[in-house]
């Protein structure tokens, strides 16, 4: 194992392989390792940045294993809790959403899940510049400075469309959603959106429609069973690497591989 300085308690360690999204939430073990979609250069790629997950020499193995107790829980939360809630309709339309109350569930230790990922993302190599809410959000897991639920804001979507390469695919994401710096993290059956600072956005009205979605009182998850513009970027960027491989010598044989024989 490498050593250097861990992320989280700053001192200098053997760094282990830490998990962006943890490795719980990516359904190894049902789905085999990850690929990754490189757009720029089109192609798809199978390496040891995406197998068994997103990962790097973040943390050492106890500051890794600190955070693993929240991963764990929100695993259960999200796996095993919020698909057994009462499905209810909202605002007199179609969309589901399911309201997972805040004496059900460790209110606190969920919130500290979703810090945790805007954090790892912020400090990995890939990861957006997130200037002072990086530090914040560490300060915020080590339980030196008070939660602020305007600062890190999750929308939390659950992935039911049907097609495996939407609802299974994992990924990590930065976008600017209403004015404001936005973290999108997509693992199998979920994808959550994370809002960072929802003051002054572009919308305030909207913001503070979104606001009520997670608070002390609950949070609420909403079934998405339909694409989204997101996933049919999601899916022509992939069909473009796929032809992109198939154009290359190596796909030339591994399509040729593939194509039924002919009845003779």
């Amino acid at each position: 194992m490498p050593i250097g300085i861990c992320k989280f308690c700053g001192q200098e360690k053997e760094l282990i392989d830490s998990h962006i999204i943890p490795k719980c939430l990516c359904a190894i073990n049902k789905n085999g390792g990850m690929v990754g979609v490189n757009t720029k250069k089109k192609r798809i790629e199978i390496d040891a940045y995406h197998q068994n997950g997103i990962k790097e020499p973040l943390m050492c193995a106890e500051c890794d294993n600190a955070l693993g107790k929240f991963d764990g829980y929100t695993n259960r939360i999200l796996n095993h809790v919020i698909p057994n809630l009462q499905p209810q309709g909202f605002m007199g339309g179609p969309v589901i959403v399911r309201y997972l109350k805040s004496d059900n569930f460790d209110y606190d230790k969920f919130r500290k899940f979703i810090i945790s990922l805007v954090w790892r993302f912020s400090v990995s190599s890939n990861g957006p510049n997130l200037g002072k809410y990086e530090d914040i959000a560490l300060k915020i897991l080590k339980g030196e400075i008070k939660d602020d639920v305007n600062l890190f804001l999750p929308l939390i979507y659950r992935k039911i469309t049907g097609i495996s390469l939407i609802d299974d695919s994992t990924l990590c994401g930065h976008v600017k959603y209403l004015g404001k710096h936005t973290i999108i993290f997509k693992f199998p059956g979920y994808e959550i959106r994370i809002i960072i600072n929802t003051k002054n956005s572009s919308d305030n009205e909207l913001m503070q429609h979104f606001k009520t979605y997670s608070d002390i009182n609950g949070i609420m998850i909403t079934d998405v069973t339909e694409k989204t513009p997101t996933d049919n970027q999601l899916l022509n960027q992939f069909s473009e690497c796929q032809k992109a491989l198939f154009e290359t010598e190596y796909g030339k044989k591994r399509l040729a591989a593939i194509k039924p024989k002919k009845n003779l």
